[in-house]
């Protein structure tokens, strides 16, 4: 699954831009930057210009669980002020792509590989607090658990809490709202 994961985390930017745009949303090349971006995947411009996204995309395969191995407010909350800084809402796409449609497939034509595009079971937004609070709780959630069982190489007493690093999937795509319904709302407040 880890390559496959990789794959569909390449054009997950790409499927969340054509999506935007389809509904009307404006992202000109100059705000799509994809890629290797700390907290910042793309801007979306609403179609009357009043509302400003800063996007970061979360692509995965994972049966829709986001990968996010650390606290949540603590991290996206300079993100949320460096956007407001900038009139901009923060906020996540999170795609689920299915599995078995991500395929590397040879291009014989320009000797090389390609892969299609795979086939997407949800995207949905949320805002980039909503997001961190909800990390937050699942990983405070996590850390009232007791340890079931030794971790690798025997560590840790069976009984004692785990810690809430530990959790590496607090997320799941399905948590968000409908990447259309998220726009609507975004626009009528």
């Amino acid at each position: 699954m880890g390559y496959k994961n990789d794959l569909v985390g390449l054009v997950g930017e790409h499927l969340a831009r054509i999506r935007l745009q389809a509904l009307g949303w404006q992202v000109p090349d100059v705000n799509f930057l994809g890629g290797n971006t700390p907290d910042l995947d793309l801007i979306a411009t609403s179609p009357d210009d009043a509302i400003a996204v800063e996007f970061q995309v979360k692509t995965n395969t994972a049966g829709g669980k986001v990968h996010w191995a650390k606290p949540g407010r603590e991290n996206v909350d300079p993100w949320i002020a460096r956007a407001a800084a900038k009139s901009r809402l923060a906020a996540f796409i999170m795609i689920e792509a299915d599995e078995e449609s991500v395929r590397v497939e040879p291009d014989l034509h320009r000797r090389g590989y390609f892969f299609p595009e795979p086939m997407i079971l949800q995207m949905t937004a949320m805002t980039a607090q909503d997001f961190g609070d909800l990390v937050d709780r699942e990983r405070a959630e996590y850390g009232r658990q007791p340890r079931q069982r030794l971790s690798r190489g025997g560590k840790g007493v069976i009984g004692e809490l785990l810690s809430p690093d530990g959790l590496w999937y607090p997320v799941d795509a399905g948590d968000g709202e409908p990447l259309a319904d998220f726009l609507a709302r975004i626009q009528q407040q």
